[in-house]
């Protein structure tokens, strides 16, 4: 994750370590990507499906839009932040 989201750190970070511990299988497919590229920036909104099996509890499903920003690094794209779309 870090590889491709290198300003994650701190409690973000170490959220995201907690999700992966507490959880069987977390599964996420990207719906319906609008990408816009602007030089060495760009914007992708998506609608997210996350299915999470937790290690303790029901399984669970929920969709979720949301944009990404990217930046070019080099050869290769980088997430520089990550939100949710409010309807």
């Amino acid at each position: 994750v870090v590889q491709v989201y290198p300003s994650l750190t701190g409690d973000s970070l170490v959220q995201v370590r907690r999700t992966f511990e507490q959880n069987r299988s977390y599964e996420v497919e990207m719906r319906d990507p609008v990408v816009q590229v602007d030089g060495n920036t760009a914007r992708v909104s998506a609608t997210l499906a996350r299915r999470i099996v937790p290690r303790v509890g029901n399984p669970q499903a929920f969709d979720s839009g949301t944009e990404f920003r990217l930046r070019r690094d080099g050869g290769r794209w980088v997430i520089t932040s990550v939100a949710a779309i409010r309807p």
